[in-house]
């Protein structure tokens, strides 16, 4: 998370790219179906860091320290800042980056994710450095697929096929080679078909039902 006042940038750690459950399931794909427990602690531990630097004092020394990679850059070491809508591949529903360059030659990139609006990233930024520039071009949003139930169905459909196929092909692996290491490609192979299953069944409200996201889910401010 990124707070922003009119001295100063702080930044804390709160999570890494797993930061929502929507970037876990985009990122670990089927494997989330059997980590959808260690993605709820993960979660849960990043909600308790950010409510934690919420209650302290982003220029304390207290708040630096409680992270390595906590940081604290004051307005007049600021040369430029400069925002971009242009989508980031570094973070799953990047909507655009933040680049501040410093008097020392170094630079600091943040990314925007979703539930941020560039625009008015930027205007927020002007109250630290004035001169804060804004650029790029949003790229138009893809069709929601959970939002077109043929679609999203036909989907699951094809990848409960998939996952069969290849089960049959380590069960058929497994009793030619005489090798049960085989039959584990095949479980979870037909878990996934099972998983698909239920995804394909779950009307799209129900699939499409996450988290509320926080503002400061990778790099935000206030």
């Amino acid at each position: 998370m990124v707070i922003v006042t009119r001295d100063a940038l702080s930044g804390a750690w709160i999570a890494g790219q797993l930061y929502d459950d929507r970037a876990a399931r985009l990122q670990l794909q089927q494997a989330h179906l059997f980590l959808s427990g260690w993605v709820r602690r993960k979660l849960g531990q990043r909600a308790v860091r950010e409510q934690e630097y919420e209650r302290m004092d982003p220029l304390s020394s207290d708040f630096l320290n409680r992270d390595r990679r906590n940081f604290c850059i004051f307005n007049k070491q600021i040369l430029n800042i400069t925002v971009n809508r242009k989508r980031s591949l570094w973070a799953a529903h990047s909507v655009g980056t933040v680049n501040v360059s410093l008097a020392t030659g170094e630079s600091k990139k943040f990314i925007l994710i979703a539930g941020q609006d560039p625009d008015q990233v930027a205007e927020m930024l002007r109250r630290i450095h004035p001169a804060t520039r804004i650029e790029g071009t949003a790229p138009a949003k893809p069709l929601a697929m959970e939002g077109n139930p043929a679609r999203r169905r036909r989907f699951y459909v094809l990848c409960i096929a998939a996952f069969l196929f290849f089960a049959g092909c380590f069960a058929y692996a497994a009793v030619q080679r005489n090798d049960p290491g085989q039959w584990v490609g095949a479980v979870l192979n037909l878990l996934g078909a099972v998983y698909c299953g239920v995804r394909a069944a779950m009307r799209p409200e129900r699939a499409n039902a996450l988290p509320n996201e926080r503002t400061s889910a990778q790099d935000s401010g206030r």
